[in-house]
């Protein structure tokens, strides 16, 4: 076993970080070269330095919010789940239940500030959360449930 690598990342921003980095390895400007911060930074809007401190945390800071993940994960075609999920799993495009769940209820905002906190039952949280909203909602209008089962 080689002890000379780096461990995975423990904290969200860390494991946002890798993802991050790995997209701008390996996703390419059409001329073939790679994509800087300042480049990336002016087609979604931002500023250089909010991309550099994304790309390398220095445990001071908030985090993505939900609008950022949402503009890099667009121009780097990706689902924006993908910068949660583990190191081992590639690009992947298109949406998922969360994702579409939150965008129809006009989130535009998400937060996870507990370290070490399993992003997978953190996601399952979020969908019951959602679920029981939703059947809030229909019966506040007198309608029937239509939520998902959770």
């Amino acid at each position: 076993m080689d002890d000379s690598r780096t461990p995975p990342p423990q904290h969200p921003d860390e494991l946002f970080a890798a993802r991050l980095n790995e997209l701008f390895e390996e996703k390419r400007r059409p001329d073939g070269k790679r994509w800087e911060n300042s480049q990336v930074a002016a087609v979604i809007g931002k500023s250089r330095q909010a991309i550099h401190s994304l790309r390398h945390p220095d445990g001071g800071g908030r985090g993505p919010t939900f609008e950022m993940i949402t503009l890099l994960a667009g121009f780097f075609d990706v689902d924006p789940n993908w910068f949660f999920r583990p190191l081992s799993e590639g690009p992947k495009a298109g949406g998922d239940e969360l994702t579409t769940r939150l965008a129809s209820l006009g989130v535009t905002h998400v937060a996870a500030n507990q370290v070490g906190e399993d992003l997978a039952q953190m996601r399952k949280t979020v969908l019951q959360v959602l679920a029981t909203i939703e059947r809030m909602e229909a019966q506040a209008n007198g309608q029937a449930d239509t939520s998902p089962p959770t």
